[in-house]
């Protein structure tokens, strides 16, 4: 499936907002645009003022970004425990059998710097860290350094890392349908807001001053070409 992309390259509000300042004029304007546009209604003027309206004050987007950031900021925090815990328990795995150092890779730590970084591997590890402590040759000698309830401490954050990773997953889950159907009605807000712009363009060819209040400024979406210190950063673009 094809993705939706938006028409224009500024942030959701700001383009709303030029659209919002557009609106105004055209009400004031409309006679002169509609010599020009004879097809122009009035009808069409308000559709377009209640969909600018409804877009200002949709906070969906705004929620849905909090949801992920509150998922993703739990991950972070677990992963940051998680972390923390590894480190210790390889240390003292580490201590305790010096005199077989291979005993560390059944803990995995050949994958531990991996998992550091991504929450579905740093699960698989503690999995796998949970079912080496339980051995009984290694538990004999590791309970002495741990707290009787280490294994509980371990099998609990998985748990929640799990659960965190879940949740995660769900917020950015519900994101692209809900973004795809924003991006098609503020693309068709966009569209018309150009069409208004063109139009006053030349209803208003002989005043510099009418012109500019219809004039559209999209700042252009980041260049990857942009990184490169020896080419120049394309200023803003204007509509003419």
């Amino acid at each position: 499936m094809k993705e939706t992309k938006r028409t224009y390259a500024m942030p959701d509000n700001d383009m709303l907002t030029s659209c919002k300042t557009l609106v105004t004029h055209a009400r004031e304007d409309f006679a002169e645009l509609k010599k020009v546009d004879p097809t122009l209604t009035i009808a069409m003027v308000d559709k377009w003022d209640a969909d600018v309206n409804s877009g200002l004050e949709d906070f969906s987007s705004l929620q849905t970004r909090s949801s992920i950031s509150i998922a993703t900021q739990q991950v972070a925090t677990l992963m940051e425990e998680c972390k923390d815990t590894i480190q210790l328990l390889y240390f003292h795995v580490e201590q305790e059998f010096v005199e077989n150092p291979s005993i560390i890779l059944d803990f995995g730590k050949r994958g531990a710097e991996k998992a550091k970084k991504n929450a579905e591997k740093m699960i698989s590890l503690l999995s796998l860290v949970i079912c080496t402590y339980e051995k009984p040759e290694i538990n004999a000698r590791l309970k002495l350094r741990f707290a009787a309830d280490f294994k509980e401490t371990l099998t609990s954050l998985k748990k929640r890392l799990t659960d965190a990773h879940v949740q995660q997953s769900l917020a950015k889950s519900s994101q692209p349908a809900e973004t795809e159907s924003r991006i098609l009605r503020y693309n068709a807000i966009w569209a018309f807001t150009r069409k208004l712009s063109e139009t006053a363009k030349i209803a208003f060819r002989n005043s510099y001053a009418k012109q500019q209040q219809y004039n559209l400024y999209d700042v252009p979406a980041a260049k990857k070409e942009a990184e490169d210190p020896k080419k120049e950063k394309p200023l803003d673009s204007v509509e003419e």
